[in-house]
């Protein structure tokens, strides 16, 4: 799921490296995993120490799908031609230097929400951490 670039002889000494669509514009994560699991532990006869389980997956599957709502606005927002290929691959196609900036703009804005996404979900780590 490379994103490539397409464009004038001129374009290719600037073009951003490649990156993949999922490392990109996907969380990493199965916010819906999270989200069954803690409704399985709510109906389940869990112990007394569940609910601090429940609520951590619960959060941490939220902000997992916030995190992936905004990275695709992100991607949904770069006004800059491209194709979709077979298994995900992008190709951009950038027609000027403002182009190209739109795109490093995109991905250092998805590389942001990924960071701060990692930051949000690291206080959920012990709680959900096998003991």
């Amino acid at each position: 799921m490379t994103v490539d670039m397409a464009g004038p002889a001129v374009i290719p000494a600037v073009i951003p490296a490649a990156c993949t669509v999922d490392d990109v514009w996907r969380v990493r994560g199965d916010w819906r995993g999270l989200r069954a699991a803690a409704k399985r532990l709510r109906s389940g006869a869990a112990g007394p120490d569940s609910s601090a389980v429940v609520a951590a997956l619960v959060d941490a599957a939220a902000a997992l799908r916030h995190g992936q709502e905004l990275l695709s606005a992100v991607l949904e927002r770069v006004e800059v031609p491209m194709t979709w290929h077979p298994g995900g691959r992008l190709t951009f196609f950038p027609h000027d230097a403002a182009d190209l900036a739109a795109i490093r703009a995109a991905q250092a804005t998805a590389r942001d929400i990924h960071a701060r996404l990692e930051a949000a979900l690291a206080r959920h780590r012990a709680t959900l951490s096998p003991r």
